[in-house]
């Protein structure tokens, strides 16, 4: 029911993000062990501006509180890796990251795990002008953008 459930979900996704093998698709629900409801929730949350985004990636977590380095670098490998190789990104490109609405805690190890990669390849400045970060509470967004020096 709950493998049901995420699969309608998935058909919520962006088009773009459809085009992955299902096998990738099929290992970031198992993987990241997502509760089909939230993650519904979570794809179909309302964006006006993301017509001015050149890619849009949903990140998804069972968790309220995110932390560690390895737990970031392992959502990276899951859920903007796979997408990044697949997706016809190409450097310049912008990025709209949709944080999973129920995250409350986001620490500097895991922003470091998570988005390392991407700041070591476009700098800090590269991120915050290509790469945006949404998430209802502000506050937590603007953390996280001031733990990107950090993760350097």
């Amino acid at each position: 029911m709950k493998e049901e459930v995420a699969y309608k979900a998935i058909e919520q996704l962006p088009k773009k993000f459809e085009q992955l093998p299902n096998k990738v698709r099929e290992n970031i629900i198992k993987s990241i062990n997502v509760d089909p409801t939230r993650f519904y929730e979570a794809l179909v949350y309302p964006m006006s501006d993301d017509k001015k985004y050149d890619h849009i990636i949903h990140l998804s977590f069972h968790n309220t509180g995110l932390s560690g380095f390895d737990y970031g670098d392992f959502s990276y490998q899951l859920q903007i890796e796979p997408y990044l190789r697949n997706d016809g990104y190409k450097d310049g490109d912008s990025i709209k990251f949709i944080l999973d609405k129920d995250v409350t805690i986001v620490t500097s190890s895991f922003v470091s795990g998570i988005f390392s990669k991407l700041v070591d390849k476009v700098g800090v400045d590269g991120f915050r002008n290509k790469f945006t970060i949404y998430h209802p509470d502000k506050k937590l967004v603007n953390d996280i953008m001031e733990d990107l020096v950090y993760s350097v």
